[in-house]
């Protein structure tokens, strides 16, 4: 496959090489994960923080350059994914309204708007959905954290997620656009199936929260009765204790909440409740192009599946995809549970 490389500020063609089965590609939404490509040339024209573009139409990716080792007649150059750039920590402010605007105006003032223009791509624009998703985020003041933990929320409680792809102008390379977009749900995928193989199932030992108390600080004027949300069996959440989809075993967690939090309580249950319910690692090869699901075209990362096992169902989400040396089949692990050590430290310093 050929490669592209970048000027990082203005997306100048600065050299260009191939790759054969040289290559890793680790798409990876829970911890940061390099890609490594193995180009067929004894250097090539660029630096590190200038970008690769994989220029494959069967796969998206564009990497920042984080290293570039010449060895013996070709050049090995590591990346991070180009959605990497939402790890900038920012101020977080509390919002109620619709949520893909919210997150569009965040990411446009972080690098589009920006009072510094250093900071600022020219070429990048930001794009949405029409759809409305309305929902609230609440914020202790004087919060800081980054963009990508922001999204990684709304993933998760709102099925918000942000994809970038490459925009051209009569075959010219002219701009980067970053997307806010509903992720998928609905896949269903059985795991005897012929496409699927090498199967590793790693599920942590603690059960997974399916209920939340949220009890009100004593000092509060407005909201003084507890509230409790419920996890049902389809991913989504109720405030109805009888409710048929409810878990038969339930697993409780206890919060309090102040007055200014009561908007925002729905989104603090289900966050809580799906993070703990992807508390698992499934990891199996899957054939890239079939009639039942085409990776990429049918679900990529960030989105929602059914995956039924003999001994289990699970309602989780694809949080991994690994290409390495091939375009025929792909790694793909889903949950937020990592088994690998150096995969469990990088986690748990994100946390």
């Amino acid at each position: 496959m050929e490669v592209v490389f970048l000027d990082n500020r203005t997306l100048e063609i600065l050299d260009y090489g191939f790759v054969d089965d040289g290559f890793n590609i680790i798409l990876d939404n829970v911890v940061p994960q390099s890609s490594t490509f193995t180009v067929n040339k004894e250097s090539v024209e660029a630096s590190i923080g200038n970008y690769l573009y994989v220029k494959e139409t069967r796969i998206n990716y564009i990497g920042i350059i984080t290293s570039i080792e010449k060895k013996e007649n070709v050049t090995e150059v590591k990346t991070t994914d180009f959605i990497s750039i939402l790890d900038l920590k920012v101020k977080l402010t509390s919002y109620s309204g619709n949520l893909s605007v919210y997150l569009l105006n965040m990411i446009k003032n972080a690098f589009v708007s920006n009072v510094d223009p250093m900071q600022n791509l020219p070429y990048l624009s930001i794009s949405r959905d029409d759809d409305i998703v309305n929902g609230a985020l609440t914020f202790e003041s004087n919060t800081i954290d980054s963009i990508s933990s922001v999204i990684s929320t709304l993933n998760k409680v709102y099925s918000l997620g942000v994809y970038y792809r490459i925009i051209y102008d009569f075959g010219k390379i002219k701009g980067i656009d970053l997307h806010i977009s509903k992720c998928k749900r609905g896949l269903i995928l059985r795991s005897d199936l012929s496409i699927i193989s090498n199967l590793t199932i790693s599920d942590s030992n603690t059960q997974a929260v399916n209920k939340v108390i949220f009890y009100p600080k004593d000092e509060n004027v407005s909201y003084k009765s507890a509230l409790s949300y419920y996890l049902l069996t389809d991913g989504t959440i109720t405030q109805d204790a009888s409710h048929k989809k409810r878990y038969k075993n339930v697993s409780v967690s206890a919060k309090t909440f102040a007055d200014k939090d009561y908007n925002s309580l729905g989104t603090t249950a289900q966050n809580e409740m799906l993070s703990s319910s992807l508390e698992h690692s499934i990891c199996f090869d899957y054939i890239f192009e079939n009639k039942i699901a085409v990776l990429f075209e049918d679900f990529k990362v960030g989105d929602f599946i059914e995956f039924i096992t003999p001994g289990k169902t699970y309602e989780t989400m694809i949080t991994k995809v690994s290409l390495k040396g091939n375009l025929y089949s792909a790694n793909i692990t889903l949950g937020e549970y990592r088994v690998n050590l150096t995969e469990k430290i990088k986690l748990l310093s994100k946390k």
